[in-house]
This record gives C-alpha cells, sequence and structure tokens, in this order.
C-alpha cells in the first residue's frame, strides 16, 4: 500500500497521493497509477491498497444516477453497499484485502466534509475526520505523520509534495509524483493537479 493523505483547513479541502502501483505477485511497479478519482466537480475519491476493490466501487457509482450530483453521503453508501454485498456473497479474498479511502466534497447539507474509510482484516469502517494520512506498508505510520507536519507548517504551499517526496525516498511503495484534488469550500469546486 502506497500513501493517500486529506487535510480540512478553514477555506480548502486538500487530498494527495503518489502514482505508484505494485504488483505485490512479482513486485514490478509502474509510476502511472490514478490514486484520486474525481467523481463531479465538488466529490473526489482517493484510495490505497488493492486496485481490484477501487475498480469494482468505481463500477458500482458510474451504474448509479445523477452523478454529477453525487455527495460523500452517496460516495459512503455505495462503499458501504459493495462490502455488504461482497460479505453476503462470502468473497473472502476481497473480504480480507486491506483497502483505505479517503472522500472529500460537499455532504448533502451543502457543508464540506474529509471522511476516511478502511477495510483492514474484514473491518470495514468510516470516519469524518479533519486530517488523515494512510502511510505505505513499509515506512511507520508516525515518522510518515511527522514528515506531513513538518511540511504543512513549515513548507505549508509545498506540502504535498514535500511530504510524498520525501516518503519516497524511504519507500519501496512511493513515486515522487503524485496528484492533488483542491476543494474550495466557498466556491463549492475542486481542482485537480498533478506533480
Amino acid at each position: 500500500m502506497s500513501i493517500i493523505f486529506g487535510i480540512k483547513e478553514n477555506d480548502e479541502i486538500i487530498i494527495a497521493g503518489d502514482k505508484r502501483g505494485t504488483n505485490i505477485l512479482n513486485g514490478s511497479y509502474s509510476d502511472d497509477e490514478d490514486k484520486i478519482t474525481v467523481i463531479n466537480e465538488h466529490l473526489v475519491f482517493a484510495t490505497a491498497g488493492n486496485v481490484s476493490i477501487k475498480k469494482a466501487i468505481l463500477m458500482d457509482v458510474h451504474k448509479l444516477s445523477n452523478i454529477e450530483n453525487m455527495t460523500t453521503e452517496d460516495l459512503i453508501d455505495a462503499i458501504t453497499s459493495f462490502y455488504k454485498g461482497i460479505n453476503e456473497k462470502g468473497i473472502t479474498g476481497l473480504i480480507s484485502m486491506q483497502f483505505s479511502f479517503l472522500i472529500a466534497g460537499q455532504s448533502k447539507n451543502d457543508n464540506a466534509s474529509l471522511i476516511s474509510g478502511s477495510n483492514i482484516r474484514g473491518r470495514y469502517s468510516v470516519f469524518e475526520v479533519q486530517m488523515a494520512l494512510y502511510p505505505p506498508e513499509d515506512v511507520k505510520n508516525e515518522l510518515c505523520c511527522q514528515i506531513f507536519a513538518n511540511n504543512y507548517n513549515l513548507h505549508h504551499s509545498s506540502f504535498v509534495e514535500n511530504t510524498i517526496s520525501e516518503i519516497a525516498v524511504l519507500s519501496d511503495y512511493v513515486s515522487i509524483t503524485g496528484d492533488k484534488w483542491i476543494y474550495n469550500i466557498h466556491l463549492k469546486k475542486g481542482r485537480f493537479l498533478s506533480f
């Protein structure tokens, strides 16, 4: 698993992730995996973990009507429904795969929300948060959080890029390239950037 993180500020929500995708069967990797998926101008979905799960969830999301008006709660419902379905079908392979995600954007009550969720060893959970970071499996969470905090406080304008590049030096699962989505809470619109 590589890195994704998000933070909710007074005026913005910032979501970021690197671009490395690793094949756990043979150890090969590519640095062009999109961990951040823009659902609409006010909603984003960032993932870390098994790519097959992300693709299956997004297939379910794209079957829904009115994607342009989806909110954070709608996306949570789609992910919850996906996990409920695989549990009911007893698909133990998917249930046991580690998968973490962030959802950011507009909620049904017109507020801005940052949601952190995961399925770790078959335990599915979702929480609204102010900040979340899912580290790569080969670097300790505490060290990743320290790198994030240092960059956020000392180099705020480039904290996303600095955080990912510093963790990439320590991890075989993180690339120095990445994407970020910045949601303007007042305008209720996000913009997607790559670096």
